[in-house]
């Protein structure tokens, strides 16, 4: 059933680039494959403007960027990541710290321009990490191994 109104509506939200097909599918009550139609009637493809979408988190960074770049600037919490990681923690602690994903921290900083590199000091401060946690992992091992084969016997 066409609703020319309505699909007026739909593709001046696409155009604005802020919300993704879900998200205005839902505000119409469509299914994004409805979303695709009405789209592709108009002219539109999920790949114009720049940003390949075919996936629901590409689509919700591409969306966040948009929506960045509308209001100028980033989310309170995105930039207290940016701040962290400018500090000198690593995404993960970064990510615990403010109790998000580490793939949050990641987005945040590459929307802010950040590109964290391989300093010398952030690759000693990963090993140490790395080197910490796989001495607390093989200590487990050995604790596990010594209290289900007490005479040493391999399998």
């Amino acid at each position: 059933m066409k609703n020319p109104e309505r699909d007026a509506k739909i593709v001046r939200l696409f155009l604005e680039g802020v919300l993704t097909y879900a998200e205005i599918g839902a505000r119409f009550g469509l299914s994004n494959e409805r979303m695709r139609q009405i789209l592709r009637d108009a002219g539109y493809r999920r790949r114009d403007y720049g940003t390949a979408v075919n996936s629901h988190a590409s689509a919700r960074a591409a969306a966040q960027k948009r929506a960045d770049a509308v209001r100028g600037t980033m989310s309170p919490r995105c930039q207290k990541a940016v701040e962290l990681v400018k500090s000198g923690l690593t995404f993960t602690e970064t990510a615990a710290e403010l109790g998000i994903t580490r793939s949050a921290v990641a987005g945040a900083c590459n929307r802010a321009g950040l590109k964290v590199g391989r300093e010398p000091e952030r690759l000693k401060k990963i090993a140490a990490i790395n080197s910490e946690a796989a001495k607390a992992l093989w200590a487990e091992v050995k604790a596990h191994e010594a209290k289900h084969n007490p005479k040493g016997k391999t399998p």
